[in-house]
This record gives structure tokens, sequence and C-alpha cells, in this order.
């Protein structure tokens, strides 16, 4: 079977066009290309409702495949159909291709379960989900896998520059509770890729690699010669809620890396509530420096609360 990802190419060379601008506008596939991620005119069936109700809503096309057009080209020398297929590869990215790793993507069968995936992303992913935030399509998948050379694993989600796809399989006979924590997860991810990114550079986090860089990489007792191992308001005091716990108080360290230093207060931001930061370190005002940093940068990027 003859396969193609030109569609996919052009998808990604027009959105890195797109992301070059000053414009807060959904990415959306540019050119005169059919755009195959949408539902067909002439698609009839539950299938075809549920991705045209979805869109209408969110405005992000849904998929349940990662097959976007497939066309008859004929027959082979033995007789046997030859078919087209435009796919989405998770490999490609705007400006990369990640030629060491595989994604392996089961789907969803029934109309029962697709229904059962789309009603649960609706209610407990897409409200946290502001219009920066929101991918240009959703492909809604039993399992993804990935495999490089450490081996094969079960992941939650995967994205490339016009799609993000999401496993479900897990959650089908989930109770509320639990699919709520697994797309909390799942939105997780997403923000970890963005927002860690922000770090490195944007100057909304420049305090924070000021207050952070200060201390990277020396010893707890250096700088602060009470250090005991317990009395963690003398690292708060300094901006920092985590370290390196050496076994030994005059051995432990501050974190050899800005990037685990940020890791706490993503963690911090995202798994608790601003009134449970405040009555926890409300009274330390670098760590609350760094608290708002992240979570201002959750808003930024189209994450609601």
């Amino acid at each position: 079977m003859k396969k193609t990802i030109l569609y996919t190419l052009c998808v990604i060379i027009g959105l890195s066009f797109a992301g070059c601008s000053d414009s807060d506008e959904v990415l959306e596939p540019t050119g005169q290309e059919e755009n195959f991620y949408k539902v067909p005119d002439d698609a009839i069936g539950p299938e075809a409702d549920m991705r045209r109700k979805f869109y209408n809503d969110t405005k992000v096309n849904l998929l349940f495949s990662d097959v976007l057009k497939r066309e008859y080209v004929g027959k082979d020398a033995f007789g046997e159909d030859v078919w087209k297929e435009n796919k989405i590869d998770f490999r490609y990215n705007v400006t990369s291709y990640n030629e060491y790793i595989e994604y392996g993507l089961e789907f969803l069968e029934s109309d029962q379960d697709k229904s059962r995936a789309v009603e649960l992303m609706t209610k407990y992913l897409m409200p946290h989900f502001g219009e920066k935030l929101r991918p240009f399509s959703i492909l809604v998948a039993k399992s993804l896998t990935s495999t490089d050379y450490n081996g094969t694993k079960d992941i939650k989600t995967v994205n490339n520059v016009s799609c993000r796809a999401i496993a479900v399989g897990d959650i089908m006979d989930a109770t509320d509770a639990e699919a709520e924590e697994y797309f909390k997860e799942v939105c997780k991810d997403m923000l970890s890729t963005k927002v860690s990114s922000m770090y490195q550079n944007a100057p909304e986090f420049e305090e924070f690699r000021q207050l952070s860089g200060a201390y990277l990489n020396k010893y707890i007792s250096s700088v602060v010669p009470e250090w005991d191992g317990i009395n963690m308001s003398l690292i708060y005091n300094l901006g920092y809620i985590g370290f390196f716990n050496l076994g030994y108080p005059a051995y432990d360290m501050f974190y050899m890396y800005g990037t685990d230093d940020f890791n706490d207060f993503f963690n911090l931001a995202f798994d608790h509530s601003v009134e449970e930061v405040e009555e926890m370190y409300g009274e330390y005002p670098k760590v609350m420096v760094k608290y708002n940093s992240v979570k201002d940068a959750f808003i930024s990027v189209g994450y609601v609360f």
C-alpha cells in the first residue's frame, strides 16, 4: 500500500509561516489545499455528526483516525489494489523531524466508544482550553505508544503542529473522578511543553531565573549555615521549595539546573489552587514571585483554571 505524508508537510510549511506572525489566531492550514481535517460535506452517520458538532462547539477538528484522505490509484503488476493515503505523521513539527521514534496508534471502533470518548473529553478537557491553547485538530485514539532505542511505552498524548492525539482507551469505563484526573494529566503534559519553553527565554520569567540562578549548584549550608535539613522555611526565604537531599544536611544542595527549580513551581501551580498556595507560601515573597510567574504563564498560553 502506497502511503504519503505530502499533505501533512504542506500543512506544516503553511503553519510555520503563520507561526511567525504576531497574531493570536488559531493556526490553520494555508494556501489552496483542500482541508482534509474537516468532515467531508457528503459524510453522513453518527461519526460525521459527532465531528461536525464538536467543531461547531469548539472550532477544533475532531478525528478518529490518522488517515486524512485515501485515494484509489489502480492495480499493481499482481492485480492488487493500490491506494494513496494522506496520513498524520507525529514525528514532524514546524522545524524538525524525529526519525528515531515511531508512534503507534490503535483506534476506537464502535460509535458508542467514540461518543463516550467525546463526552468525557468535552466535559473534562475542553473547558480548560482557552482559544490559544486549542489545537487545530484532536485525534481521539484508543491507545498510543512511542518506540525508540529505549523500547516501547504507552503514552497519553502526542502532538505535531496540526494535531494533538489523545489516548482514551483506559478511561472508557472510568468513573467521572478517574476521567477528570486522567484529562488533568493530559492538560499537564500540554502545558509543560509550552510553559517550559517560555521559562528558558521569555522576559516574563526573568525574575524567576535570577532568583533561581543565585543559588544553583551550591551547598545549602554554605548559604544558610543553620541549615539542618528539616527547617524548610530557611530555603523558602530564598525562593526555593525543593532541593537535592543527599542524606546529610552538610551535603544537601540547591538544584544544579534551573529547570529542576522550575519543575517544582510548575507542579505547584498546576496541582494546587491559588488559595492553597497562599496558605502554604504566602509569607515567603520570593516563592510567590516564582509561583506567580508560572501561574501567569499558564493563563497567557490559554489555560483556563
